[in-house]
């Protein structure tokens, strides 16, 4: 695995969308349509904010040059 400069937090980003998912996907979840909606949106957010984290850790870690970060940049924002 790479990275370790920011002691891998991007990952503990991926075990809350992990969790988070399989509380989105439980049948028994009473919760309005609205506010799962909503938790979805979270969900997406999250599981960006982990792939930046990850090419921030990466660059620091020395994994990856600038020219890497840059393209890593680009290709997470723009799939939004």
């Amino acid at each position: 695995m790479s990275g370790g400069s920011f002691d891998y937090a991007y990952s503990k980003v991926n075990y809350f969308v992990d969790d988070l998912d399989d509380r989105l996907n439980d049948p028994e979840e009473a919760l309005s349509p609205e506010v799962m909606a909503k938790l979805r949106e979270i969900k997406a957010i999250a599981e960006n904010t982990a792939q930046l984290m990850r090419a921030v850790e990466w660059l620091y870690s020395g994994d990856d040059g600038e020219g890497t970060f840059l393209r890593k940049f680009k290709e997470i924002t723009e799939s939004n």
